[in-house]
């Protein structure tokens, strides 16, 4: 890379001020231990009678890990029974868990869903049936109870804001980009157009062009992108990645080919990817994730709260945090706290 050579001993002598920037909103160093508040006495009154039907789409992963870890801790600590099932991202075995959980009577469903319209007609059934359906991660095109989510449009957006400070704080232009975006799932689009809508200033006065966006969902098709990427742009500077897989696979071909001064930055974190940032072999700037543990531990309240006939807010947010290659604390604590989901 080019213009980035010419302030790399900057940027290594200044990465106290980076670390810095991961102070602010754009980077904060999280505190991935932090979860939701515990429940009082009045929210474990009669729970022990309650049985709650979880559905997750994946059940491995490090993400869909946490999930299912906050997913159990907040039935641990709420004292009630949870009958755990994995759809596999199959619809017909989602369809057959809904349904075996509406003939069981269960009190409530949490569920991360396939796809927004089947997925939410099978969902209406259960709410038909007098069941709650609480969605976490991924929505649906129904009325069901409530939705606990990540804002997917900011996940993307600030991994963009965060280019757009350290481009301005480094004097940088004409930078190659390309992107690896989604089409297929809703959140997907969203943290793409996220993405795109907060470096339009920098495409507009020439510190970024992106020269070439890829759709890719697997391990191996991100693999084919990221190939053909840097067969027809050698000297691309940035690769922006629309989720974990896509990410994982970018940051494997950039150690392979010896990519060492590529930018890369994306959503989702994980272990590995913690590492990585830890390291010199690879350039991974900036990663916006979710706090999926909360997510899990959210969606469980809630579908408590909702089974006993209270109120609850139809959309609960999550918001997201960003991790920054100089925030070594921050990225250390990740690594520490989330060894376990990794396994």
């Amino acid at each position: 890379m080019k213009t980035k050579k010419i302030f790399i001993f900057m940027l290594i002598g200044t990465m106290f001020l980076l670390a810095g920037c991961s102070k602010s909103d754009k980077a904060p160093i999280v505190d991935v231990d932090i979860s939701p508040v515990k429940p009082s006495d009045n929210d474990m009154a009669g729970n022990d009678e309650l049985v709650i039907g979880s559905i997750t789409m994946l059940s491995e992963g490090e993400w869909y890990g946490e999930v299912m870890e906050g997913v159990r801790q907040a039935a641990s600590d709420l004292n009630i029974t949870l009958i755990e099932q994995a759809s596999e991202g199959d619809l017909e075995a989602e369809q057959k868990q809904v349904h075996d959980f509406i003939n069981d009577g269960v009190d409530a469903i949490v569920i991360c869903p396939i796809t927004s319209d089947k997925s939410g007609e099978l969902l209406m059934e259960a709410e038909g049936a007098g069941i709650p359906a609480i969605t976490w991660n991924t929505v649906v095109d129904a009325d069901v109870t409530a939705s606990v989510c990540v804002d997917s449009n900011a996940l993307g957006g600030d991994t963009g804001n965060y280019l757009a400070e350290y481009i301005r704080t480094y004097n940088l232009n004409g930078l190659k980009m390309a992107l690896i975006t989604n089409e297929s799932y809703t959140i997907g689009v969203a943290r793409c157009d996220g993405f795109k809508e907060a470096i339009k200033d920098l495409e507009n006065d020439g510190s970024v062009a992106v020269v070439k966006e890829v759709l890719a969902e697997t391990t191996e098709e991100t693999i084919q992108a990221v190939n053909e990427i840097f067969a027809e742009y050698p000297d691309i500077d940035i690769i922006w990645c629309w989720n974990q897989t896509s990410l994982l696979a970018c940051i494997d071909v950039a150690k392979e080919k010896g990519k060492s001064d590529l930018i890369i930055m994306g959503t989702d974190m994980s272990v590995s990817i913690a590492k990585d940032m830890l390291e010199d072999s690879t350039d991974i700037l900036a990663v916006t994730t979710q706090l999926p543990y909360n997510m899990g531990y959210k969606a469980v309240v809630n579908a408590v709260q909702a089974a006993k006939g209270a109120d609850v807010e139809k959309t609960i947010t999550i918001p997201p945090f960003t991790y920054v290659k100089g925030d070594t604390d921050g990225l250390e604590q990740y690594i520490d706290s989330h060894e376990a989901f990794a396994q």
